[in-house]
């Protein structure tokens, strides 16, 4: 009879209780996850992103980053990591997503290396010539071999770097401020999207009064990001008319979106 009273009165109070809350309920209690997923999460606001989740006022973002465990980063890298990380696989498990230009800041190949030697030495050979010749060969030249050297010189130093790849789940809340975490990068991050997206409302009865879906989100597959038992949704907002997303978030709703009351693209 205790165990009943128990069961009624947490069932009570979660229908109340804020959907984050409830989340972090679920992963630190888990002998209540059963009565907690089987109870409606009512949601004001629901942001879903290729990159994160913002469930009213809280965000849930995944990205990959790069921690330098020698030499200082690449200012990209940087505040790429500042931003949370990047929405896309670093190798060796998808392209990089990097431009030419990072490319060049952060290795040096052999054939560049034979070039900082040459170089180095045609610096030396001008600098060997009597001041006449130096004048009449011009600082046009003795300018350029030099500020070649210098770039070299520097995606040298930045190569000897040293780094480890990672996947950062970045909350931040309004209550809490921003919590940071780090998982080893052993997978794909699809891979982990989709893991952390099912984590969160996989299974669940779910009651929105405002959706938001980004345009961008048609990259994933978005029945398996999320897979909710079932969605209610008052309002309804999507990024641009992508016949994808429509359709995927028409599967999730009742009555064939009966309960709808706006959408707007």
């Amino acid at each position: 009879m205790g165990t009943n009273f128990k069961e009624e009165s947490l069932n009570s109070i979660m229908k109340y209780m804020d959907p984050n809350c409830r989340l972090l309920l679920n992963q630190k209690c888990p002998a209540l996850k059963t009565l907690e997923k089987s109870i409606p999460l009512k949601i004001d606001y629901l942001h879903i992103n290729s990159s994160f989740l913002q469930i009213n006022t809280t965000t849930y973002k995944l990205g990959v980053v790069r921690q330098y465990t020698a030499g200082d980063p690449p200012q990209w890298v940087h505040q790429n990591n500042l931003q949370g990380g990047v929405d896309h696989d670093l190798s060796p498990f998808g392209e990089c997503g990097m431009t030419q230009k990072d490319h060049e800041s952060i290795g040096i190949g052999e054939h560049d290396i034979q070039e900082l030697k040459r170089l180095e030495r045609k610096l030396k050979d001008l600098e060997r010539l009597p001041t006449f010749v130096r004048i009449k060969v011009g600082h046009t030249e003795n300018y350029e071999i030099r500020e070649r050297l210098k770039r070299l010189q520097e995606r040298l130093e930045t190569s000897r770097a040293r780094y480890f790849t990672c996947v950062r789940l970045t909350v931040t809340s309004q209550l809490t401020g921003v919590t940071l975490e780090h998982v080893t990068y052993n997978q794909g991050f699809r891979n982990f999207l989709e893991y952390f997206f099912k984590k969160i409302l996989e299974g669940r009865r779910i009651r929105v009064k405002t959706l938001h879906v980004d345009h961008d989100v048609h990259r994933w597959n978005m029945n398996n990001m999320l897979a909710p038992k079932s969605l209610e949704i008052r309002r309804l907002k999507i990024d641009r008319n992508t016949d994808q997303i429509w359709e995927c978030v028409r599967s999730w709703l009742i009555e064939e979106h009966g309960q709808l009351e706006l959408l707007k693209v």
